[in-house]
């Protein structure tokens, strides 16, 4: 997942793995989805809008255009926000 150690939900930094709630293994709005695409960041999951905010996947977590890979960088490391809780947007 594209800087998945810079997630924050709102301005506090996201201490438990993107997709789970707190530090439980349950998971949030995002995670449902990640399981369902095998654990993967893919296209598809990039395009679309786990927590229902109006921003994509890829757009909170940097990579708007949805062309990350593992080991590059994403387009923005800056303004991460939470896939996962509508209530965090980028």
């Amino acid at each position: 997942v594209p800087n998945a150690a810079l997630v924050s939900r709102n301005g506090v930094a996201s201490r438990q793995g993107v997709g789970h709630e707190g530090t439980s293994d349950s998971l949030n709005a995002f995670g449902v989805r990640f399981e369902a695409y095998g654990n993967r960041w893919t296209v598809e999951l990039c395009t679309e809008d786990s927590d229902g905010d109006g921003q994509t996947n890829g757009m909170e977590l940097g990579d708007p255009d949805c062309v990350w890979e593992i080991g590059r960088t994403p387009a923005r490391t800056v303004d991460i926000s939470h896939p996962g809780y509508a209530d965090s947007t980028a």
